[in-house]
């Protein structure tokens, strides 16, 4: 699903890669270069920072330094962007067993004024 709208739509999120069903792969096709920059605390949890390089992006993780190796904060720098903007997302308060009603607790119920916006894919044809 995800390989689908970000090639009709042209999306293109942070983060989108943890998502896949294989998030290594997903992070890691492109990576040029990689280092371990030693452990950090992010909040008070233990993490094993490492940093990527890739050719549009740099990018660098925190992964948890315990029996449940979590990612607990992602950094994303777009060097190929004027301004060199950068993402920063926080991963923390991790639930593992989340109990979920009967009720589908994702559908959706729009409020009575919404209204439905179509998205249009983008023009491939080029490529």
């Amino acid at each position: 699903m995800l390989d689908m709208i970000i090639a009709k739509y042209g999306v293109n999120l942070p983060l989108i890669d943890i998502l896949f069903d294989d998030p290594f792969l997903a992070m890691s096709v492109e990576i040029k270069s990689g280092k371990y920059l030693g452990t950090e605390k992010i909040g008070n949890t233990k993490c094993s920072h490492l940093k990527f390089e890739q050719d549009e992006i740099d990018w660098e993780i925190w992964i948890e330094a315990t029996d449940k190796p979590l990612p607990r904060k992602v950094v994303i720098t777009y060097k190929n962007i004027e301004g060199k903007p950068r993402f920063v997302g926080i991963l923390d308060n991790w639930n593992l067993s989340p109990n979920f009603s009967k009720n589908n607790p994702f559908d959706f119920k729009p409020p009575a004024n919404a209204e439905k916006i179509e998205i249009e894919p983008i023009d491939n044809s080029n490529l």
